[in-house]
């Protein structure tokens, strides 16, 4: 019996042996790398056949749900993958272009090489600079130079509008380098570039409305020296960029009001001039033009006639001292509101303009009105507006002043003693606030006449 069992355990270890052998040679015929056949080995000689077994079971069993994941992701995402494949096909297309474009480039001679230079010949040094000359404008004339110049100039304006309300820093530089390949490109010959005239008259547009629309929507601020250098740009380079004359005007209106606005007329043409403010000499010739200087003088003597025509139609200028219906009263409310600096302003030019006589809404504003014809009158005088011109809008204020005092005096001849203490009170005070208005009128008629 001893015997048999021996027997039976040598060939079973005989049989195990064999099997080994057999995985053995079936591993090393198979393409398995190093790491997976170690791992394969482990677990046969760690485990028992039955473990196996099961192991195996559930690799597969996650394979299959592997499997299954990655065909519903594929279901899910199958039109993103085919467009991607899409798009890859097209930029290896835009890519096998390129390179057949650069290929032509390189080897095309025909159309692209460099010629030889001519032998060398002694010629005398006139003639010397002449060739020289055209050399280089030959060479910089073929098309390569011609599209870097386009290119360097689309890619400046690019970046002005891109990156200039963005930059506290360089946006100067960004103005200046647009300017810069702006006016180069204009200087040249514009038959070298029929063949980009579009791409240059629609990004010169595009640039031009840029510009115009962000002003107005207050995007972008630029200097005065700023404002004038595209000014001088709009139109000196109209031949060659074709500005969109429309654009041009709404652009003139923004820099001359913006001039009257936020610059006094005499410190620009007064005797005393501010220095730092017309120290470029681009703001200079600027100011010294014919075409600002008529075009200012001409929104100033408009805004006069139409203060004035609004003046010549106010009701009695004596009223506006009675007038109790039209008293500033000072809401609490709206003192709650306010800071307190602010109400002490208001209050202290509240009671200036009062002391004036000016006890209305009315009353002041036509005093406003008043004293600003007369600054714009100088102004008129410092860019030399036409005197005869000056003297008359001149004249007609005086003569609106002078009809309201004669009317302010007549009406103080022909006053009523009141009856009744109030009205005793209310004349008296009526009195005084219409000796003050008088006061104003005539040192207004003075200084008219002087």
């Amino acid at each position: 019996m001893s015997v048999s069992m021996n027997i039976d355990m040598s060939m079973d270890m005989s049989t195990i042996g064999d099997e080994t052998i057999d995985f053995n040679r079936s591993i090393n015929e198979q393409a398995i790398d190093e790491d997976t056949k170690k791992e394969v080995l482990a677990l046969l000689k760690s485990r028992s056949i039955t473990e196996i077994k099961d192991y195996l079971l559930d690799v597969n069993r996650r394979l299959s749900e592997t499997e299954e994941q990655f065909n519903d992701q594929l279901k899910i995402h199958y039109t993103v993958i085919l467009k991607v494949i899409q798009d890859i096909a097209a930029l290896h297309g835009q890519l096998s272009d390129i390179d057949n474009e650069f290929r032509d480039l390189c080897f095309n001679d025909d159309s692209y090489q460099i010629h030889k230079l001519p032998n060398f010949e002694p010629v005398s040094l006139q003639n010397s600079t002449i060739v020289q000359e055209e050399e280089q404008n030959s060479k910089n004339n073929t098309l390569p130079n011609v599209t870097l110049r386009v290119s360097n100039w689309i890619l400046a304006v690019t970046n002005f509008i891109d990156r200039f309300t963005n930059s506290n820093e360089n946006s100067s530089l960004f103005f200046d380098d647009m300017l810069k390949n702006t006016i180069d490109l204009s200087t040249d010959d514009s038959t070298q570039y029929e063949r980009y005239q579009t791409i240059i008259r629609n990004k010169s547009m595009f640039l031009q409305k840029y510009i115009v629309d962000s002003l107005f929507a207050h995007k972008i601020q630029l200097k005065l020296t700023q404002n004038i250098q595209l000014f001088n740009l709009f139109h000196d380079t109209v031949p060659f960029y074709q500005w969109d004359p429309t654009i041009t005007d709404q652009y003139n209106d923004i820099l001359y009001d913006m001039i009257l606005e936020e610059y006094d007329i005499e410190a620009l043409y007064g005797k005393d001039k501010t220095a730092s403010i017309i120290s470029s000499p681009v703001v200079q010739a600027f100011l010294q033009s014919p075409i600002f200087r008529n075009t200012v003088i001409e929104k100033l003597v408009t805004n006069i006639e139409d203060q004035l025509n609004q003046l010549e139609s106010t009701k009695h200028m004596e009223e506006m001292a009675t007038d109790s219906s039209e008293t500033k009263l000072v809401d609490t409310n709206d003192q709650e509101d306010k800071e307190v600096d602010e109400e002490i302003s208001e209050i202290i030019n509240d009671s200036i303009m009062q002391s004036m006589g000016l006890i209305s809404e009315r009353g002041v504003s036509t005093y406003q009105s008043i004293q600003t014809i007369i600054h714009k009158l100088s102004n008129l005088e410092d860019i030399g507006a036409d005197t005869t011109r000056v003297q008359s809008l001149r004249q007609r204020l005086l003569d609106c002043l002078q009809k309201h005092e004669l009317q302010a005096q007549n009406d103080a001849n022909n006053e009523h003693t009141g009856t009744s203490t109030d009205e005793t009170v209310q004349q008296i005070l009526n009195n005084y606030n219409k000796g003050n208005l008088e006061q104003l009128m005539k040192k207004q008629i003075v200084s008219l006449q002087h």
